[in-house]
């Protein structure tokens, strides 16, 4: 844009900093190692290495936010388990509360085998986490990012 004397003009300025940050891959921001590498000019080799290892850690984000969202049902499925078993404990000796007594049995036990059915849930993803673990420190292996020299 030509500047001319006695009128207005915008000039946006864009300013670079170079700053030095490290990213771990298996925190829970790894992901961000993908801003990074793309359009970062790294040898072909290290490039494909590094995005297979970016595309298995956003695999092991969601399944992080699926063990958080288990982990959270099983929270409540506990809290109401406890609640069922106060309020078996208050009818313990009220006569007459045999129909209610059965059904606050009834909703233990299916409480408790929700309870149960998410548990193992949590156990599989772990798993399958702990599996796309591996597979990162497996892809990571020989990558090796020397800082250029000025």
């Amino acid at each position: 844009m030509p500047l001319a004397a006695g009128k207005q003009s915008v000039v946006a300025v864009e300013e670079r900093e170079p700053r030095r940050r490290t990213v771990t891959i298996l925190d829970a921001r790894g992901e961000e190692l993908g801003l990074y590498v793309e359009g970062g000019g790294l040898p072909p080799e290290i490039e494909k290495k590094l995005g297979e290892a970016i595309a298995v850690r956003r695999q092991m984000g969601a399944v992080e936010a699926e063990i958080a969202g288990l982990r959270e049902r099983l929270a409540d499925a506990s809290a109401r388990s406890a609640e069922v078993r106060d309020s078996l404990r208050a009818i313990e000796k009220v006569k007459g509360a045999d129909d209610l007594r059965r059904q606050l049995l009834a909703r233990l036990a299916k409480t408790t085998a929700l309870s149960d059915e998410l548990a193992r849930g949590v156990g599989e993803k772990a798993e399958a986490l702990a599996a796309a673990r591996a597979r990162v420190e497996e892809a990571l292996r020989d990558v090796s990012l020397d800082e250029p020299t000025p």
